[in-house]
C-alpha cells in the first residue's frame, strides 16, 4: 500500500475537478480526500495499490473534461491503516 499527496494547478477548481477525483478514486478503490486550496489549486491524497495510485496521478494529470492542469506536484506520505473511504468536501 502507498499514499500520495498530490497538488493540481492551472484551471482546476470551478470544473468539476473534485468529483472527478472522487470518482476515479472509487473506481480504483482508493482511500483519501481532495480539497480545493485558497491559491486556486486542488490538493488531494490518495492510497491503496501502487498501480491504482499511478492510475488516479494519471488521470489527475489529465483532469476533468474542462479542467487545464498546467502541473502537479507529488509527494510521498506514510499510509493510514485506518482511513476506509475517499472524502470529496461537499459531495
Amino acid at each position: 500500500m502507498v499514499r500520495k499527496r498530490i497538488v493540481a494547478a492551472g484551471l482546476v477548481q470551478c470544473v468539476g475537478f473534485r468529483w472527478f477525483a472522487g470518482q476515479n478514486a472509487a473506481r480504483l478503490g482508493l482511500t483519501g480526500w481532495v480539497c480545493n486550496r485558497e491559491d486556486g489549486t486542488v490538493e488531494m491524497e490518495v492510497q491503496g495499490a501502487a498501480e491504482a495510485v499511478d492510475a488516479f496521478i494519471g488521470a489527475a494529470a489529465r483532469g476533468p473534461r474542462y479542467a487545464e492542469v498546467t502541473h502537479i506536484e507529488l509527494e510521498g506520505r506514510k499510509p493510514d491503516p485506518d482511513e476506509r473511504s475517499f472524502h470529496v468536501p461537499g459531495a
